[in-house]
């Protein structure tokens, strides 16, 4: 009974954190402040098309290479860029354009859900 009562708990702070989280994302609440020294210092990535690389163990090892650098550059350990990494293949098999069977609303490497509120179509560009 105390693990099903913790469970419930444990989903309802899971909802909790969210709906703050998109508040304060909605409201513009949450935004990064940087330095001019930690702008100046930011590595550039180049942009890549996954669309024009149609192997896909090829586009695989271009988004893992991607991500490697890109989380190198700002600083990860060598664990950390692992764990990341198992994620993306465990949710994609680190596949850009990967969306799930059925009705859930999934995309890409991290199969990030959109929220009708969070989808870009329907928020206001500042």
């Amino acid at each position: 009974m105390k693990q099903l009562q913790r469970k419930r708990m444990v989903r309802k702070r899971g909802q909790q954190i969210k709906d703050l989280g998109k508040r304060r994302l909605l409201s513009g609440e949450k935004q990064f402040k940087f330095t001019p020294e930690e702008l100046e210092s930011a590595k550039a990535v180049a942009p890549v098309d996954f669309k024009k690389i149609k192997d896909s163990s090829k586009r695989q090892a271009a988004v893992a290479q991607v991500v490697y650098d890109m989380g190198s550059a700002a600083g990860l350990s060598k664990d950390q860029m692992a764990a990341i990494l198992a994620n993306g293949f465990s949710e994609s098999l680190l596949d850009p354009f990967a969306k799930p069977p059925g009705k859930e609303d999934s995309h890409g490497v991290w199969q990030f859900r959109w929220n009708e509120s969070l989808r870009p179509s329907n928020r206001e560009m500042n």
